[in-house]
């Protein structure tokens, strides 16, 4: 005696299945074929190859076009469910990739969220309006990066060169202003940063800052805000 063959669902094709729903629909091989957009011998293809794979008849051919057997209408049933889901299945992946929906987690620190972010989120807000952005403060780029490296956010501004882990984009470029007393002795037009090493730096205190940094630190989680209307 021989065995049956194993049935594989690897080799079932979403088209073989779309194209025996055209023929329940159409009754007929060339009226199926014209409504998939292919010729009549895709369609009885695709039909023969699922019915091998399933070792049933599905279809019966006649003179009068084409009837479902009734394995064939249970299997139809079926077919129609099975290409549902994957409609779902495309509906949420575009839904995650923030196409249709969603929510996008963005990390800065303070000059960004007040200089640039405001003019960039509006335009983000016309374009995906069904999209909430969550916006998370930190001290500083370090911070950002490391937020990054955590997926506690999926998107963050940060100084440049960053880390080779990321991949980057340039959104802006800052201008450098140097501030120097009246008695200056400027021998230049323009400063080099050979020139400018030449110069007393004024920088603030570090124990304060520290202080300052760690208690801005520390209250990151409370900055948190979700971005909606603008």
């Amino acid at each position: 005696m021989q065995a049956m063959a194993e049935i594989d669902p690897a080799r079932i094709n979403p088209a073989h299945l779309r194209a025996l729903i055209a023929i329940a629909e159409a009754g007929s091989f060339s009226q199926a074929a014209l409504k998939l957009h292919t010729s009549q011998s895709a369609v009885s293809y695709a039909v023969a190859s699922l019915e091998a794979e399933l070792g049933v008849v599905l279809v019966l051919r006649g003179r009068h076009g084409a009837h479902l057997t009734l394995i064939g209408e249970e299997i139809v049933n079926q077919a129609r469910q099975v290409l549902q889901l994957l409609e779902r299945m495309v509906q949420s992946a575009n839904s995650t990739k923030g196409l249709q929906g969603g929510s996008l987690r963005v990390g800065c620190f303070r000059s960004v969220a007040t200089h640039i972010l405001p003019s960039m989120l509006a335009q983000f807000r016309d374009r995906f309006p069904a999209i909430v952005i969550v916006l998370t403060e930190y001290v500083g780029a370090a911070d950002v990066e490391q937020a990054l490296r955590e997926g506690r956010i999926d998107l963050g501004f940060t100084v440049l060169p960053s880390s080779e882990e990321f991949e980057t984009w340039e959104v802006v470029r800052d201008e450098y202003l140097v501030l120097l007393p009246p008695t200056a002795q400027v021998l230049q037009e323009q400063l080099t940063w050979d020139a400018i090493t030449q110069y007393a730096l004024v920088t603030r205190c570090r124990k304060r800052s520290e202080e300052r940094t760690e208690r801005r630190r520390s209250g990151a989680a409370r900055c948190s805000a979700a971005v909606g209307d603008f």
